[in-house]
């Protein structure tokens, strides 16, 4: 009787011991994810780091862009707009703990770091329809704030537009040295710009009818992207497998 008595002592310390050890002893990695911007779930933050039967539990987080439950699963918030929320987040902590068998928060395991980064693309300077910005595009007093065109210094965009028969289409760029117009009159509802690098500029047009009487003038704002300019040389040598070290030498250095 007394060897059974210690047979099952034996097997409920190393079970105690394994259960305490398994939740003590989990190392969480700090992490860093890169995702674009989108809809729904992302990413779990912390299943990777834990033995896959060791139930778990999170603490939570919700911003304006993302939200973690408790399970530690990443989702983009219904109110995430690029405008808002692209670019490095401030640090995700969640604190992680087991999960008891009757459902309730049990050891604590640690603090999980999560460094996020939403990345949006970039807007199309070369193909823009004029149509879908967003605001009044005439600027008229008490009507809402005009939304301005992406372009690009020194290149060719091209500018869709809804063009009615019957009707005349007088296209103009202000100042006149930041771009020049190439308006096409067999490719109705489309003209190019080539821009140059003066900032800020204008597109406008006067909208006549057969008779030439104005019926409307709109007109867009344009924001100039400032070209690239590269003037690198590198402090190590290029090897398959091994990092490489640059020296940025232009005089204001830009992100790009």
């Amino acid at each position: 009787m007394t060897h059974i008595y210690r047979l099952l002592l034996t097997v409920f310390l190393l079970f105690g011991g394994f259960s305490g050890l398994q939740a003590q002893d989990v190392a969480l990695q700090d992490t860093s994810i890169c995702v674009p911007f989108g809809e729904g779930l992302i990413a779990n933050l912390v299943s990777n780091d834990l033995p896959s039967n060791l139930p778990f539990v999170t603490s939570t987080v919700e911003t304006n862009c993302y939200f973690v439950n408790q399970r530690g699963d990443l989702f983009f918030s219904q109110g995430a707009t690029p405008e808002r929320c692209c670019g490095p987040q401030p640090s995700i902590q969640l604190e992680v703990f087991r999960l008891n068998d009757d459902g309730t928060q049990g050891q604590f395991i640690g603090v999980k770091t999560v460094e996020l980064t939403i990345k949006c693309p970039k807007p199309d300077c070369g193909l823009v329809d004029l149509e879908e910005l967003a605001g009044d595009p005439t600027g008229e007093p008490g009507q809402n704030a005009q939304d301005c065109i992406n372009a690009c210094e020194f290149s060719t965009a091209t500018y869709l537009f809804d063009q009615s028969v019957g009707l005349n289409y007088s296209w103009s760029v202000s100042p006149t040295a930041a771009g020049t117009v190439i308006y096409n009159p067999g490719l109705p509802g489309q003209l190019q710009v080539d821009w140059q690098d003066i900032s800020p500029a204008s597109l406008s047009v006067n909208i006549e009818d057969n008779n030439g009487i104005l019926i409307q003038t709109r007109t867009w704002c344009v924001e100039l992207t400032p070209s690239p300019i590269a003037d690198f040389t590198a402090v190590t040598d290029a090897c398959l497998g091994q990092a490489v070290s640059f020296i940025n030498h232009h005089e204001i250095p830009r992100d790009f």
